[in-house]
C-alpha cells in the first residue's frame, strides 16, 4: 500500500497515487535510460506513469505440459544358471532388473535418474542386465520385441522419438538353455491395453 488514500484513476484523468501527487518534467529533462523523469510532491497528473508502466506489463506466458508417450515392449532372455542357484527366484531377478533398467522414473534408467526421453532400447543393454542378476552365470540371449497392428515383432533395436519412454508389457525368461520363448499372444493386450511392469523399490529411511 502507497499511502492512506489510494485512488482509482482511469485512463485520460488526473490524479495521485498515495499521499505523493506526480508530474512530469519536459521532454528535455528525459533521463539516459528512457525513463520520463518524475518529481514527487508536485502537481500534475499521473497519465505519462501509466503510459510508461503499460509497455512493461508483463501479459502472461503460456505453458503446456505434455506426458510422455508410452510405447509397448517386450523382453524375452535365455540365461544360464549357477550350479545350486534356484531357477525361479532368478528368472524373477532376471525380470525385476529389466524392469528396473527399462523404467522411466529414478532409481530407473542407465544412470538411475530415469530412462532418458527418446533414447534407443538395445538388447544389448539388456542382456548385460540379465547378466548381472545373482545366480545367473551367463546370459546367452535377448530379443526385443515391439507392438505392432498384428501383435508382437522382434526388433533389432526400438528408436524412440523425443516424446516417447518404453513401456515394458513383460519379460520371459528360459533358464534350461532352450531359446527366449516368445511373448504370448495377450501380453500387453488387456484392459486398457495391459499393465506396465514396475520395478520394486524398497523403502528406505
Amino acid at each position: 500500500m502507497l499511502g492512506h488514500r489510494q485512488h482509482l484513476h482511469r485512463h485520460g484523468q488526473c490524479g495521485h497515487l498515495g499521499d505523493r501527487e506526480l508530474h512530469r518534467e519536459p521532454a528535455d529533462h528525459l533521463r539516459a535510460d528512457g525513463h520520463p523523469g518524475w518529481h514527487r510532491n508536485g502537481i500534475g497528473c499521473q497519465c505519462g506513469w501509466e503510459d510508461f508502466l503499460r509497455q512493461r506489463v508483463l501479459v502472461g506466458t503460456q505453458l503446456f505440459v505434455l506426458a510422455a508417450q508410452p510405447v509397448p515392449v517386450y523382453a524375452s532372455a535365455s540365461v544360464r544358471l549357477l550350479t545350486g542357484a534356484d531357477s525361479v527366484a532368478t528368472a524373477r531377478g532376471v525380470q525385476q532388473a529389466l524392469a528396473n533398467y527399462l523404467w522411466p522414473l529414478p532409481p530407473g534408467g542407465p544412470d538411475g535418474g530415469g530412462w532418458p526421453l527418446g533414447r534407443t532400447v538395445a538388447p544389448d543393454e539388456l542382456l548385460t542386465q540379465a547378466g548381472r542378476v545373482a545366480g545367473v552365470l551367463a546370459a546367452d540371449q535377448l530379443v526385443l520385441y515391439a507392438q505392432t497392428d498384428s501383435g508382437w515383432s522382434p526388433v533389432a533395436n526400438l528408436p524412440l522419438r523425443p516424446w516417447q519412454v518404453p513401456a515394458l508389457q513383460g519379460v520371459g525368461v528360459s533358464t534350461d538353455g532352450s531359446p527366449p520363448p516368445a511373448p504370448a499372444a495377450t501380453a500387453g493386450s488387456g484392459p486398457g491395453g495391459g499393465g506396465t511392469l514396475v520395478p520394486y523399490v524398497p523403502a528406505q529411511c
